[in-house]
């Protein structure tokens, strides 16, 4: 009687081991949605290093007095943007 019960044990616990192993294999399947948002993210990566590079060169090439107008610029298109912001609370449109 005790050598069944003991089989039975064994039985019970190697389903249990079979089912939780199954189902955490099918965890690490690699998805197509998964891959393809990797790729796009990747994608999207390397796309705005490329524009900041040529940014970067764009104002390189650039005299020093062109260079002095497009910073000042830049701080005066920032500071409307500031303004033009709400700080809270609803805004009609």
């Amino acid at each position: 009687m005790k050598l069944k019960f003991c089989k039975f044990i064994a039985l019970v616990f190697m389903v249990i081991i079979m089912m939780t192993l199954g189902s955490c294999r099918s965890l690490f399947i690699n998805s197509p949605e998964k891959k393809a948002a990797k790729n796009q993210v990747r994608e999207y990566k390397e796309t705005q290093k490329e524009y900041r590079a040529s940014v970067k060169d764009h104002y390189k090439n650039q005299s020093k007095k062109t260079k002095r107008r497009m910073k000042r610029n830049l701080k005066k298109a920032e500071r409307k943007m500031k303004k033009r912001l709400s700080k809270g609370g609803w805004e009609c449109r």
